[in-house]
């Protein structure tokens, strides 16, 4: 299979590259919001709503998908960077959100020379686009025991994604419920945390 970005760790990097860039969009609109949720002339541009309301908002921008994280954590930086609370007018608010449109032409720039998800494919009956991706992406043979092994794996997933539901809560002999609670467990303890809370609200405008 042929790409834009060839094979093996030329198109790692890009499947990489495409997955850090979105992740920098999202914190990058985390950002921007904490500079502009008070604003002037963006309150009233919207009506200036309440604590409700403005939460409602907020919650509204894009939802996320360890170096997402950081890259998250690299566009709120870029959007504090951005920071032009030191000029008027509605420029304040418009300009920082439209920025937003840079990290989305090159998601959709390197998105478009990426090839499907083998678990996509695998799923919609193409199960030899599938491997022809895996060898593509690994720089392998077919019949390599990696490929082998990853193909297992997706097989498996896709097995258990089509089983009822309660399943992931099962205690079997890898533990599935075990594993889930603790991923569950973690994504809780992280926004129940208040993170998000203090990016959007606790920055205020310069005066």
């Amino acid at each position: 299979m042929r790409t834009w970005y060839g094979s093996g760790r030329s198109l790692q990097d890009a499947v990489t590259s495409c997955c850090l860039v979105a992740f920098i969009f999202f914190g990058y609109d985390q950002g921007v919001f904490s500079g502009i949720v008070r604003n002037e002339e963006r309150r009233k541009q919207v009506g200036y709503p309440d604590d409700s309301e403005e939460g409602i908002i907020v919650t509204l921008s894009p939802k996320a998908l360890y170096s997402e994280v950081l890259f998250a954590a690299v566009g709120i930086v870029v959007a504090y960077w951005f920071d032009m609370s030191f000029v008027g007018g509605p420029i304040v608010w418009r300009l920082p959100i439209a920025m937003q449109i840079i990290f989305a032409i090159l998601v959709i720039v390197l998105i478009f020379g990426l090839p499907e998800s083998p678990r996509w494919l695998v799923n919609h009956g193409q199960e030899q686009e599938a491997m022809e991706v895996l060898c593509a992406v690994y720089d392998r043979e077919p019949y390599d025991d990696f490929i082998v092994n990853e193909r297992g794996g997706t097989m498996s997933a896709i097995e258990i994604k089509d089983a009822s539901f309660w399943k992931i809560f099962r205690n079997d002999e890898v533990k599935i419920g075990q594993r889930v609670l603790l991923a569950w467990g973690i994504q809780l303890m992280n926004q129940v945390g208040g993170i998000n809370l203090v990016i959007y609200f606790v920055p205020q405008p310069a005066s």
